[in-house]
């Protein structure tokens, strides 16, 4: 396996994998034709249970023939073969019912004819998701890297909770077409009645003023763990917080009185399940980058005052630069909140 596909298998073990540490991963064809090159075992052992699949016996191979896979893994892994199969959205298909939680694809994009025994196709984003689509796979994240397109998957089970199937069934969005998409009669309380229905617990408001909004998350979330951040720094500062402290102080919420950059820093990473952000409006951007990053996969990314140029600019961006496809307003209010999941 060549170097590039490691740092992308790696980024994916990093980025996804880390709350499942003593997972089952199964590598389809991971056997090592030359023997210098890397395997994929290399990133996984011993924090996870890897085992290698080829259709042939060689180096790094535990199981021979897809009809020897007699038991469903936590995730399933392949790269650099997607390439040498024929009909490959029938080969993607049939992998589904092999993996648990996630499918991790990577396959070029460019590089010459290297046939093994046959080289049929390149990929790009656009094909790799329309080959998720076709087997039925639901897309986490795809994106092109230099010469390879990486695609993340995973399986949804019927009748298991998200976000889209919550909006159709209590809000009556039938169509999801190009972002921002406004809900109609969804109001920033109604962000947090799905937040809890997503059964989500912990999480940050960030710029919490007098605390009113910290009472509505907590009143909707179930066990609720609220981390409340706001300076307090500006005029009136003094009574917004004791009002905050006096509304808060029957609920799981804890105030932290300092600014957001400041706040962020001692926030681990990947570790809350929401954000809602309505601080300083001309740092929305800093804001969106940094906290983020500790909300962990699946989780959402909400904020207020989308109506005001700054923030609108600000959201805009983030979610062109992030490829975020399917992002919401709500549309039961004037004051509009963004929201989506993150990816």
């Amino acid at each position: 396996m060549h170097d590039h596909s490691m740092k992308l298998m790696t980024d994916f073990r990093d980025k996804y994998l880390q709350d499942m540490k003593g997972c089952s991963i199964l590598d389809i064809g991971a056997m090592q034709v030359i023997r210098q090159y890397h395997s994929y075992r290399e990133i996984f052992e011993p924090e996870y249970t890897y085992i290698g699949m080829d259709i042939v016996r060689g180096r790094n191979v535990g199981i021979v023939g897809y009809k020897n896979i007699t038991e469903e893994y936590d995730v399933v892994i392949s790269g650099q073969v997607m390439e040498h199969v024929n009909r490959p959205w029938e080969w993607i298909k049939s992998l589904r019912p092999y993996f648990k939680k996630y499918i991790c694809i990577i396959a070029p994009n460019t590089i010459k004819e290297h046939r093994y025994p046959i080289d049929t196709y390149r990929y790009f984003p656009d094909g790799m998701r329309d080959l998720f689509n076709y087997a039925g796979i639901e897309v986490v994240k795809i994106f092109k890297s230099d010469k390879d397109t990486v695609g993340i998957g995973t399986k949804i089970d019927e009748g298991q909770i998200t976000l889209p199937s919550l909006l159709k069934k209590y809000y009556g969005v039938k169509k999801f077409l190009s972002s921002p998409i406004l809900v109609d009669d969804f109001s920033r309380t109604d962000i947090a009645k799905t937040i809890n229905r997503l059964e989500f617990s912990k999480g940050a408001e960030v710029g919490v003023q007098n605390g009113r909004y910290s009472k509505v998350l907590c009143q909707h979330i179930t066990s609720c763990e609220l981390l409340c951040i706001d300076s307090w720094s500006g005029e009136n500062s003094a009574k917004e917080y004791k009002v905050a402290k006096e509304r808060l102080k029957s609920y799981n919420a804890t105030l932290i009185k300092k600014t957001s950059m400041e706040a962020v820093k001692s926030i681990p990473e990947n570790s809350l399940d929401f954000v809602y952000i309505d601080s300083n409006h001309s740092l929305v951007e800093e804001d969106l980058t940094e906290w983020s990053r500790r909300v962990k996969p699946g989780g959402i990314i909400a904020g207020h005052d989308y109506h005001l140029q700054s923030v609108k600019n600000a959201v805009d961006k983030y979610t062109k630069e992030h490829n975020i496809k399917e992002w919401f307003l709500t549309g039961a209010e004037r004051w509009r909140s963004f929201f989506w999941i993150k990816i």
